[in-house]
Parts: structure tokens; C-alpha cells; sequence
């Protein structure tokens, strides 16, 4: 059976016209030749085998030329009528981002899709200084209305709505104040752009995100963002998030949602920030505001394999050996636990920070072996987690 679990978050998403269909396509990075399946859901997406024409934009990268010869071979070996690379750089951008010939180049395409590097220097490159449209950018909306949109690792980064993502790590993010891309004196405190492309509706996108173990990052700046409309979305390396299906093998996809928790940004603390992972074959309606868990897995309550939970003394760590990040590994295994929380904390102290997941009535764990790899795989809906300092 499918399992179906209300999630508030999509309700809202659902009253954006551009998103009433899935085409926008949201990599967390790490592409590489594995990837291929994943990127062909893009391709589809932006017209299918043998119908789209993608159009590849790898400003963000100091190796705009040799990326933009990567994605579109790719492209053109997974299927794409054709694939060209767009001519503007983080170099060029201020002549180009207006030129006519480029935008016309631009929207004669199905898709536009968005390569690694710096995400600044896509917002800061077809944006203008006072937040208005350059003809770039006008004419990758055009192609959004009739095709996709998509990117990885910065090229999902860049396409938030509101606060964006600039950088940083997650225990900075909560031990010192957060910063604007300008004024950043340390490169590991987050930073953020006052706005993103906006193609991810009422979202903030963040990218290689348990590997790099970004959710603390992530769960900082919605709360400093202080828009109650907006939710957090972070996709993991080599899976993606096709508004709104979960697509790969190897991660998941992590939607955060704080309209209910409680933040003192004083202490800073935090208390009943919810947590939903969902991994491959899992859905999400547009329509009935529900998330849909892929038919292989169960219901883990009642089964749960272990006695105990795990708790870390490093859960921000991304070198901890565990699968995916720390974080990511503590919250999956705690519904393979017959316990109803873990509590964790940082490495670091001065301050040192605890962070609690919870499992209570409103949570649901599910997990089974995938048909794809064969590996037991666990997704989750509404994990509480609270942080603060001690």
C-alpha cells in the first residue's frame, strides 16, 4: 500500500501556479556519471527523449567553459534533442546578462539548467543591483512556463525564494550571528543573499545537504529570515527533488518546517522544528497537501529493530563515518528504535549546543529494501527537533 501523511507544507506550494506541475528540478550536487537516471527525470521534465533542447548555464563556476562542455554531452548521451551551452560567465555577465541575442538564445529551449560553483554568482549575475529582471533572466522565466527549470549543488542553491543561501557551516550558524554575503568576516558563519531566483516557491533550497550536514545551517536561517511563508528544502548529493518527486537512490530529500516552533534568537534556541526526509519513490500531492511513501516500505512502529536509540557527542560532523552525515544517520536510526528520542550535541563547546529528536504522535517512520540497490532505506514525516545551548 501507499502510505498518505498530511504535511502542511505543500498546501501552500500548491497555490503557486508555475509549480502546479513538476518542473522544477533540484540536484544536491556530486553529479557524475551514476547520476545519468536522475538527470533524465530533467530531461523529461523539459520534453522528453528526443524533444528537449537544454540550455546550460555554469556562470557559477571559475570553470564555466569546461563545465558547460560536461552537462551538455551529458545531456545529448542521456537523451536531449539538444543541448547548448549559454556563453555568459561570472566575467561577462555584466555585458551579457542583457544582451538580446543571449536571451534569445536562452528561450528557444525547453529547459534551463544551472551548474556548481558559487551561487552568488548567478543571483548577483542576472539579477540587477536593484532586484530587477535582466533580459537573461527574463527569458529563463519564459522557459520555465512552458518547460523547466533546474540545477545542482549551487544551481539548486540560487533558487530560493527570499533569504538564499550564501554559505557557512551549521554550528557557526547557531553560535555566531548570521551575516549577508557582504559583510562575512569568517567564510564558515552563515551568510545568505536577501533574495534567490524565486523558482522554488516560498522555499529556501540548500544543497549536498546531509553529507555536508547542512540541516542546523538550513533551520538557522529560515528562523532569521522571519518570513513565517517560507520552508526549507535540502536535497542530498546524486538524488533529486522534481517538484515534488523524490528521485536517485543514494539520499534523500530533507523539508523543514518551523511555522509552529518556538525561537529565541537571544539564547538561540529553538523547540518543535519539524523534520520530514523523504527518499526514493516517495511522492508528494500538490493537490491534497499529503506526502505519499513508496509502496515497498512499512510502517516501522512496532518493528523497529534496535532497543536504543544512537546519540551523538558531533552531530554537526560530516566526517564521522556514518552514511550521509551525522545528522541524517542519528534521525533515520532513531525509527529504528524502539525509544521515542535521541539527544545529541556538538563537538565544539563555548557553546557547546544539545540537540533532541523526538518521536511523537504526530511523527511516522517507514523503511524498506529498495528495488533499485537493495538497501534497507528509511524515510520519516514530522520528527521533532529542538536545539539550544548548555
Amino acid at each position: 500500500m501507499i502510505w498518505k501523511i498530511a504535511l502542511a507544507v505543500f498546501l501552500l506550494i500548491s497555490n503557486n501556479g508555475c509549480n502546479a506541475r513538476n518542473n522544477l528540478f533540484l540536484h544536491g550536487g556530486n553529479v557524475n556519471d551514476d547520476d545519468h537516471p536522475v538527470l533524465r527525470r530533467f530531461v523529461d521534465a523539459a520534453g522528453g527523449i528526443g524533444e528537449a533542447r537544454i540550455a546550460v548555464i555554469t556562470m557559477a563556476s571559475e570553470m564555466a567553459v569546461e563545465n558547460g562542455e560536461f552537462y551538455t554531452q551529458m545531456f545529448l548521451e542521456i537523451g536531449a534533442a539538444d543541448a547548448t551551452w549559454i556563453p555568459i560567465t561570472m566575467d561577462n555577465s555584466a555585458d551579457l546578462a542583457d544582451d538580446p541575442e543571449i536571451a534569445a538564445m536562452i528561450r528557444s529551449n525547453t529547459g534551463v539548467f544551472f551548474g556548481g560553483g558559487d551561487q552568488g554568482r548567478i543571483i548577483n549575475g542576472i539579477i540587477h543591483p536593484d532586484g530587477s529582471d535582466t533580459l537573461v533572466f527574463e527569458a529563463i522565466r519564459d522557459v520555465f512556463a512552458i518547460g523547466a527549470v533546474g540545477g545542482t549543488s549551487a544551481g539548486t542553491a540560487c533558487q530560493s525564494d527570499g533569504f538564499a543561501i550564501a554559505g557557512g557551516r551549521s554550528y557557526e550558524a547557531w553560535a555566531n550571528p548570521v551575516c549577508t554575503s557582504n559583510d562575512c568576516g569568517n567564510t564558515d558563519d552563515l551568510s545568505y543573499y536577501p533574495s534567490g531566483l524565486g523558482f522554488a516557491y516560498k522555499i529556501i533550497t540548500d544543497s549536498h545537504f546531509g553529507e555536508r550536514v547542512r540541516e542546523g545551517r538550513l533551520m538557522k536561517l529560515m528562523f532569521e529570515a522571519r518570513n513565517p511563508q517560507l520552508y526549507g528544502i535540502g536535497v542530498d548529493e546524486s538524488t533529486a527533488l522534481l517538484i515534488w518527486d523524490v528521485v536517485g537512490t543514494a539520499g534523500g530529500v530533507t523539508i523543514i518546517d518551523n511555522f509552529a516552533a518556538d525561537y529565541d534568537p537571544i539564547a538561540p534556541s529553538a523547540a518543535g522544528v519539524r523534520f520530514t526526509y523523504l527518499t526514493e519513490g516517495d511522492t508528494a500531492s500538490l493537490v491534497t497537501g499529503n506526502i505519499e511513501i513508496a509502496s515497498w516500505k512499512t510502517n516501522l512502529a512496532g518493528q523497529e529493530l534496535h532497543d536504543t536509540a544512537l546519540e551523538s557527542n558531533d552531530i554537526f560532523s560530516e566526517s564521522s563515518g556514518t552514511p550521509g552525515g551525522e545528522f541524517r544517520y542519528v534521525a533515520t536510526q532513531l525509527f529504528d528504535s524502539k525509544v521515542r528520542s535521541s539527544t545529541s550535541v556538538t563537538h565544539t563547546k563555548k557553546p557547546q549546543f544539545e540537540v533532541i529528536m523526538i518521536k511523537d504522535a504526530n511523527s511516522a517512520g517507514f523503511g524498506g529494501y529498495s528495488p533499485t540497490t537493495s538497501e534497507f532505506v528509511i524515510s520519516y514525516a514530522n520528527l521533532r527537533v529542538d536545539i539550544s545551548a548548555i
